[in-house]
């Protein structure tokens, strides 16, 4: 969303993202809001716990110095408290948490 005109979105590699994934996951999020802006609806952001939610605090969150675009990866997504081992349990464990919080965002948002 442009700050100085907030009815304008934005999506796709403009955005800060790379890759299939995530251009489709910013033009969803983009789509969403700006659906939410026409009916006068709170606008959402994804968990961060999500690939989505995590794309988007990367590009949030950007530095405007060497900022470099990405693609969607777990590195992305916040760590757990406890270090999993082996990395296939940890990528399981990252995809059951982001499903829990998609559901209960869905839910929660009405979408």
């Amino acid at each position: 969303q442009l700050k100085s005109h907030p009815n304008i979105f934005f999506c796709g590699q403009i955005t800060g993202v790379e890759g299939y994934l995530a251009n489709i996951a910013s033009g969803l999020f983009a789509g969403i809001n700006s659906a939410r802006l026409l009916t006068n609806e709170k606008m959402v952001t994804f968990p961060p716990t999500t690939m989505f939610g995590a794309l988007n605090e990367h590009v949030i969150n950007k530095e405007e110095k060497g900022f470099q675009p990405m693609k969607a990866n777990f590195g992305l997504l916040p760590p757990f408290a406890d270090k999993i081992k082996p990395k296939k349990a940890r990528y399981q464990a990252y995809s059951d948490r982001a499903i829990k919080a998609m559901e209960l965002f869905l839910e929660n948002n009405g979408i």
